[in-house]
């Protein structure tokens, strides 16, 4: 459900969740982040990269780097969509994602 949008007549999209954790691997420099994926589940590999790396600011940083959508294609997204719908239906004034 990422985002996607157009940079100059190339279609871009976020970075999936497998994307995310590969790259968390590369950053502990793992080469073949499947091979690490043997070792731990994605969210061992998350917190080993966070005792590696004294926190996640690099991988947020990769992150920041990869998803610069234009407001255009955030607003007309899937998942604005279903928070416009969930808005509408509990009559909610606060929207808190985690």
């Amino acid at each position: 459900m990422a985002v996607s949008w157009e940079d100059g007549g190339v279609t871009k999209r976020g970075p999936s969740w497998g994307q995310l954790v590969d790259q968390a691997a590369r950053l502990v420099g793992a080469n073949e982040p499947s091979l690490l994926r043997m070792r731990g589940s994605d969210l061992q590999i998350l917190e080993y990269v966070k005792s590696k790396k004294d926190g996640m600011q690099p991988l947020i940083n990769w992150l920041n780097k990869n998803m610069e959508p234009p407001d255009a294609a955030l607003v007309s997204s899937r998942i604005h969509s279903a928070l416009r719908v969930s808005d509408l239906l509990c009559n909610c004034d606060l929207v808190h994602a985690s």
